[in-house]
């Protein structure tokens, strides 16, 4: 859906058969991968369509960076099957699951991919939130997309805790990744 006018002008003005050139994504809402550095570890909770994009560059296409990541990148992936407020299963929609499995089969030391069709993202999360944390101290990146207000605020929960539990300021703590541009919402 294009929704910048001057697009929707320079698009009529084409025929059938024009060449365009089309780069994205577009909008505020775009995350993109930060390349400079291939052995960042990517951490990508969210919408796993918003991911897709992602995991194809780092794995599957011809890219520089498919050919030189070793970092970690870790996808808690969420699929809304009902209301959020009942329960948001951590399951991969079929159409994107065999394809996020294969490249966890095939590229077992450099993704994971954490869902459970019965377990929250949150209850996934949970589990390994020391460890998530521990690479975000150690320069990891974190992605949230697509998430709820009410997921968004358990998964902050989460850190919140770990935080607690470390004696560091949480505040100060997430302010501190996001000044770094690890922390991307």
């Amino acid at each position: 859906c294009v929704t910048d006018p001057s697009l929707l002008h320079n698009a009529a003005a084409t025929t059938p058969g024009s060449a365009i050139a089309l780069t994205g994504p577009y909008g505020t809402t775009a995350a993109l991968l930060p390349e400079s550095d291939p052995t960042a570890d990517y951490i990508m909770v969210g919408d796993s369509a918003s991911y897709r994009g992602f995991v194809r560059r780092l794995f599957t296409e011809n890219t520089r960076i498919s050919y030189a990541y070793e970092g970690l990148a870790w996808l808690f992936p969420v699929y809304y099957a009902g209301p959020a407020a009942l329960s948001v299963p951590s399951s991969v929609p079929s159409s994107y699951e065999d394809e996020f499995r294969a490249v966890a089969d095939d590229f077992p030391e450099t993704f994971r991919l954490s869902c459970d069709g019965g377990v929250s993202v949150v209850e996934m999360m949970r589990e390994h939130v020391g460890d998530i944390f521990d690479r975000l101290e150690k320069g990891a990146h974190i992605f949230f997309r697509g998430l709820d207000e009410d997921i968004m605020s358990r998964v902050l929960d989460l850190f919140r805790c770990v935080c607690e539990d470390k004696g560091v300021d949480y505040a100060s703590w997430k302010q501190g990744l996001i000044n770094k541009k690890q922390w991307h919402e």
